[in-house]
């Protein structure tokens, strides 16, 4: 059994590696909040973005825009329009399958004034 744990450390290790994270690049959002109107720029860190094809980011229901994976460790993207102030779950869904959810981890703070209505046309 001995003999095994450097291989079922490394497996563990490796696994957190392919979720996006690890002890050295944990994932984490940065600023963790914004405003109701959107367009604040979010990075996103964590580990092995580049193994996993595109990704789609989303702040609750809704698609981030601009997003851009600058390499295996960070995406920036624009976080959306949201209609209510308050916390909502980041998620990333890759090409391949792949999903991290950072559960309420970016806070829409209410902005007084802006009324969001659906366009049409």
């Amino acid at each position: 059994m001995a003999s095994r744990l450097p291989w079922l450390f490394a497996a563990a290790l490796w696994g957190l590696s392919a979720l996006g994270c690890s002890a050295e690049h944990p994932l984490r959002l940065a600023p963790a909040r914004g405003g109701q109107g959107g367009g604040q720029a979010v990075r996103i860190e964590g580990e092995g973005f580049t193994e996993h094809g595109p990704v789609s980011v989303y702040f609750g229901n809704l698609s981030a825009k601009a997003i851009v994976i600058h390499g295996p460790w960070l995406i920036t993207v624009l976080a959306p329009q949201h209609e209510e102030a308050g916390p909502v779950d980041v998620v990333l869904r890759f090409g391949d399958g792949t999903e991290l959810t950072l559960p309420q981890a970016f806070t829409y703070d209410e902005q007084p004034g802006i009324v969001l209505q659906p366009v049409i046309g």
